[in-house]
């Protein structure tokens, strides 16, 4: 037997603290039967000895009976639990001693038996917390009594391999007694038993996390998962693996799996001599890089251990490398594309995370060519061709040299021209000046358009011809005034003796000349414009024009 131990000592008697009785037992498990004897000079021939092997701590119900005087009492306590001993001696003027009893809940033990190499089987109680010491029991006869407060384990080294019964009992400190015990099999083994397995499977499952799959593990056998950071050497434990497991999740804070990879093991640790441990083949993750360039992708990735990387696109694959950098310009901007990389080493995959990104255009179109601005109404109409990449426009807005901001949007509706109404009633004497700019497939905004500006005066302005030909040759055929912001008109022709020839409501209609069906003689004539424009201004124009006739 091989052990790393130190025995554990049970006390014998206890005294009471005035050191008249003694009980053979203050802690132990239930049923828990305590013997109380006197010690005091006084025999219970002398004087009353009363005992009380419940008492509840309340002095003022002590009562003396002679008749129940003794030198001793004993008392089964069945339900854990804290409780007192009280001895009562007669005629003292200090008649009291008590001591104090601790029944505990009789928990099976908390042990672990792993084999080793060889026929050894190592005996792991570190996580007992609750005895004070364990019996055990080898099951080929060997005893042994252990402290848990100096000890965690004890190995065993058996002389054939076979089936062996390990028993272990809790035992509290003063206690003659044992509790409960548990009861374990193990079969020992050599050497050869002492079973490695291998990794299977690494899968980059998140950020922080993997799933690693590896032959069932053996019963009996600890083992451990084993990492190590951007290469196969310094392997540090992560995690002791679930008994009989075959997939774990590792999920760890401390992992970046895009910017670092990581290369595992699986290790049969033989507790006995941890130099016989044995691992598993080496298998390391892949750290997957995808970002979108000018109508290109850039995927990189590191890793160690492989000699050929199978690429993924959309879950189809598209090429096997033994580089670690591809450039996939198979891409149009705004689409999404999902890579991800497999590499196999002697049976064992390793695949990535599936790193999705949307391409992207950087290039900067050149501005829309000739914005127009008018007046509509107390408004600005803006008119431009239509651009065929644009998805769409911006309009970008100023007022009286200020800074031009964005200021509204146009989505498409025509692949001809285009027009923009400001939805804004604008202020007269005020200049303001349009740009604009569009939106390509890409995402990207090109350049800003040359200014179109416009610029209410306070009233409208109506500007008449001196003169007019209505002589049918389509030039100046009729007498119009040019003007915007009209609401109402009434509109007059007199001749120089004040005869009215012409009058009409209607905004923009000029005269053609005629009169009674005729084209009136050359001569001068006389306008009167009575105007309510769109300002609410109220106002008369009148004045002198010359009408020419000649033959066409």
């Amino acid at each position: 037997m091989l052990c790393c131990c130190q025995a554990f000592t049970a006390h014998g008697q206890i005294t009471s603290p005035k050191g008249r009785f003694e009980v053979n037992v203050v802690k132990g498990c239930a049923p828990l039967q305590v013997t109380a004897e006197n010690t005091s000079p006084f025999a219970p021939t002398q004087v009353p000895i009363v005992w009380n092997m419940n008492w509840d701590g309340d002095e003022s119900t002590i009562e003396v009976d002679p008749e129940q005087t003794a030198a001793s009492a004993t008392y089964t306590y069945t339900t854990p639990g804290t409780y007192k001993i009280l001895q009562v001696i007669g005629n003292q003027n200090d008649p009291i001693d008590t001591i104090t009893i601790e029944v505990m809940e009789p928990l099976a033990p908390q042990f672990n038996a792993y084999n080793c190499i060889n026929n050894a089987v190592y005996v792991d109680f570190s996580e007992e917390d609750y005895y004070d010491a364990l019996i055990i029991k080898n099951g080929e006869g060997q005893i042994d009594t252990l402290s848990t407060s100096t000890n965690d384990h004890i190995i065993y080294q058996y002389a054939n391999q076979g089936n062996y019964i390990i028993s272990v009992e809790g035992l509290f400190d003063g206690a003659l007694q044992s509790c409960n015990p548990k009861d374990t099999l193990v079969t020992t083994f050599d050497g050869d038993m002492f079973a490695r397995v291998d990794i299977d499977l690494v899968r980059v499952d998140g950020i922080q996390s993997f799933e690693i799959a590896y032959d069932e593990l053996p019963p009996n056998i600890p083992y451990q998962l084993e990492a190590s950071e951007n290469g196969s050497n310094n392997f540090e434990v992560v995690v002791d693996l679930p008994p009989a497991s075959s997939v774990f999740t590792l999920d760890d804070p401390d992992f970046d799996t895009q910017e670092n990879f990581y290369c595992f093991r699986v290790v049969a640790v033989n507790l006995c001599n941890p130099a016989e441990n044995i691992p598993s083949n080496t298998v390391c993750s892949i750290a997957l890089q995808a970002n979108p360039e000018d109508l290109q992708n850039r995927i990189t990735w590191q890793s160690e251990g492989f000699t050929e990387y199978q690429l993924t696109r959309n879950v189809n694959p598209i090429t096997a490398l033994s580089a670690t950098e591809y450039i996939d310009t198979d891409v149009e901007c705004q689409e999404e594309y999902s890579y991800n990389i497999i590499a196999e080493t002697s049976g064992a995959v390793s695949i990535s995370s599936t790193e999705t990104i949307t391409a992207i255009s950087n290039s900067i179109s050149s501005a829309p060519q000739s914005l127009n601005v008018n007046l509509q109404s107390i408004s600005a109409a803006l008119t431009w061709p239509s651009v065929a990449e644009a998805t769409i426009y911006y309009i970008y807005r100023s007022e009286d040299g200020g800074n031009s901001q964005l200021y509204d949007s146009l989505q498409i509706s025509s692949s001809s021209g285009l027009s923009y109404i400001d939805p804004q009633e604008l202020m007269t004497d005020i200049r303001y000046c349009y740009e604009l700019s569009y939106r390509d497939a890409c995402g990207n905004e090109s350049e800003l358009s040359e200014e179109a500006c416009i610029l209410i005066p306070r009233q409208a302005t109506v500007l008449f011809p001196n003169a007019f030909t209505p002589n049918g040759d389509g030039l100046n055929d009729s007498f119009e005034y040019k003007a915007n912001l009209l609401q109402s008109v009434q509109f007059q022709i007199f001749n120089r003796w004040g005869e009215l020839l012409f009058s009409t409501t209607e905004v923009g209609t000029g005269w053609d000349g005629s009169y009674r069906g005729k084209i009136a003689p050359q001569g001068t004539y006389l306008y009167v414009l009575d105007v309510v424009d769109e300002l609410g201004n109220s106002f008369r124009k009148s004045g002198k024009f010359t009408l020419l006739t000649s033959r066409p």
